[in-house]
């Protein structure tokens, strides 16, 4: 370097101050800028497409939630439950079930019995008896729960129908017990959930709070019974919990078949669900890394801007310097 001319000395020291200024603020503002745009798909942009489906769909089961209620506290129903339900208050029954069947656009309209076991529907009246121990094993579940209401939704076999039944406890003064339950066909609202479009990977489900799905777009993944829990899914054993927290939402990172994926969870109280988005990383940073490498392509340009203005101020310097140098060369061998 000792033999070095003036110019190159110039060249040399100032190409290396300016490439470490560039370097250091363009690294630094290049993370403060991926930091700033990674929070606010994260943070605002998923947070409002959870919060907008979820609040979609309390629209969708808030009514039939609270017309199963006033199924359940019907007045003449407890009293004739609280008399033994003689046989001779079926009818009226049936048709009190019909007529909120033919206002309500129900499916079913039902009262199961917790002393008497006896299961009425709107079609046959008293239709049969069930079994708590047996295939009616969800009846002995919703009772022994202390929920107040709850949601079931699923497939019948070889039915395309997804129907969602709402379980209400009804209770008279003297503690008789039964189940009010209306099931409504919501196989619209259950298909434009699973058509929602979230980008171009993106997809919605919904979950109970135990973490079995009740809405997916793969019907394989829809049961009646012996529903598919959400941590059994790829890549989701350990970070199901989190997405089990009641609260807005709920965001993580996972690795699942299509690669890395980000989803985001928000419950919702009325149904006792999770609202769950999914949707690929690469979708939601591409135009994060997109303005990355466009601020890499403006740094190098400023680069090569700057070297070039550098190469041209150096030898509008170092050219006098020379042509004095040799003049001086001239005149020391007698030249001149």
């Amino acid at each position: 370097m000792k033999s070095w001319s003036v110019r190159n000395k110039i060249l040399f020291s100032v190409t290396l101050i300016l490439v470490a200024a560039l370097s250091i603020t363009g690294v630094l503002s290049g993370q403060m800028f991926k930091s700033t745009l990674t929070d606010r798909p994260e943070q605002y942009a998923l947070v409002r497409t959870v919060e907008a489906v979820r609040n979609d769909i309390d629209k969708s089961v808030s009514v039939p939630l609270e017309q199963t209620r006033m199924l359940a506290t019907n007045t003449y129903l407890l009293n004739w439950m609280a008399s033994g339900e003689p046989a001779s208050g079926i009818p009226a029954w049936q048709t009190y079930a019909q007529q909120v069947k033919k206002t309500t656009g129900a499916a079913v309209v039902s009262w199961v019995s917790e002393s008497t076991k006896n299961y009425y529907d709107d079609s046959k009246g008293l239709s049969r008896q069930v079994d708590p121990d047996g295939h009616d094993g969800w009846f002995k579940a919703f009772m022994a729960s202390g929920k107040g209401a709850e949601f079931n939704l699923g497939q019948e076999p070889g039915k395309p129908e997804l129907l969602m039944f709402i379980n209400v406890l009804a209770k008279d003064d003297s503690g008789h017990r039964a189940n009010a339950s209306m099931g409504f066909d919501i196989t619209a609202m259950a298909e434009r959930v699973r058509k929602l479009a979230i980008g171009k990977t993106g997809q919605v489900f919904v979950v109970d709070e135990a973490g079995k799905i009740q809405i997916h777009r793969n019907p394989d993944l829809v049961k009646v019974d012996n529903k598919i829990e959400l941590k059994s899914l790829p890549g989701l054993s350990e970070h199901a919990a989190q997405l089990l927290t009641k609260g807005n939402s709920n965001l993580i990172h996972y690795t699942g078949e299509q690669g890395p994926m980000i989803m985001i969870s928000s419950y919702l109280p009325s149904a006792g669900w999770f609202v769950i988005v999914e949707i690929a990383r690469s979708e939601v940073y591409a135009p994060i890394n997109s303005s990355m490498m466009l601020l890499l392509l403006v740094d190098v340009g400023v680069l090569i801007a700057s070297l070039a203005l550098i190469l041209y101020v150096a030898g509008s310097i170092t050219r006098p310097l020379g042509r004095l140098r040799d003049a001086m060369n001239a005149l020391t061998t007698g030249n001149g």
